[in-house]
């Protein structure tokens, strides 16, 4: 008697989940409560593979979203979902991504993405205007959410071959990197000051603000059609080092 009853329970509990899956995404997302400025449009599918035509916030938009639930976490209690969105055609970010602890500490795993640099640097508050060439490129071993922003994160950030146009000039900055880390609930995005430009700065992100500050130390690699820019810059310490900060 007990093994037909703990069959039975199995198989109901089975039978529930998949009909919980198998649920119209548009329903489940209409229950969602999003922030003010996140809009989603397009959502098609179920919650265990579900499409999204793109999300929409003020600074940028992700498209083509696909969404696929891990079945065996989901029966688990503890689901994750495997995020794919953009293309090579989008003006937007494109990559993928793994999301786990949806029911806890939200974790997002194994990212890949990559963004214009132009799109970033229009979200700056610069000193000259500029216009960034290139992409950028964001690879995520571990983040996770916590409050403000992380509890931890490990990662990286590449821009290889960048360039800025500024006066109707261009210039090639050389290879730039950065370490992803987390620091008093903050994302902290620290440059490697081994580069071209001397430059060592970190940038700081929170939900509301974004602050960077750092140095500006011409060295003998310094593109020379960049130093009529240094005098936007203010003036130099007695290193020769000009502070930046926004």
């Amino acid at each position: 008697m007990k093994k037909w009853f703990a069959i039975g329970a199995i198989f109901i509990s089975v039978y529930l989940a998949f009909v919980i899956i198998a649920v119209p995404a548009s329903f489940v997302v209409s229950y969602l409560k999003l922030p003010n400025n996140i809009v989603l449009n397009g959502v098609k599918g179920t919650i265990w593979r579900m499409t999204v035509d793109e999300v929409v916030h003020p600074k940028v938009t992700l498209d083509n979203i696909d969404a696929s639930l891990n079945v065996l976490s989901f029966l688990s209690l503890d689901p994750s979902i495997d995020l794919e969105f953009g293309s090579d055609f989008s003006r937007g970010p494109r990559g993928k991504l793994s999301v786990a602890g949806l029911l806890a500490n939200m974790t997002i795993s194994d990212a890949a993405v990559v963004i214009s640099a132009d799109t970033i640097a229009q979200q700056l508050t610069l000193p000259v205007p500029l216009v960034a060439s290139g992409d950028v490129n964001i690879f995520i071993e571990t983040f996770i959410v916590g409050e403000p922003v992380c509890t931890n994160i490990q990662g990286k950030i590449t821009w290889k071959k960048p360039s800025l146009s500024a006066f109707n000039e261009t210039v090639q900055l050389g290879n730039l990197a950065a370490e992803l880390s987390c620091k008093q609930g903050a994302l902290a995005i620290t440059i490697d000051d081994k580069n071209d430009l001397g430059l060592s700065f970190v940038t700081y992100v929170r939900p509301k603000k974004v602050s960077g500050n750092g140095h500006l130390t011409p060295a003998k690699n310094f593109p020379d059609n960049l130093k009529a820019v240094l005098p936007f810059l203010g003036k130099p310490n007695k290193q020769g080092s000009y502070r930046l900060f926004f």
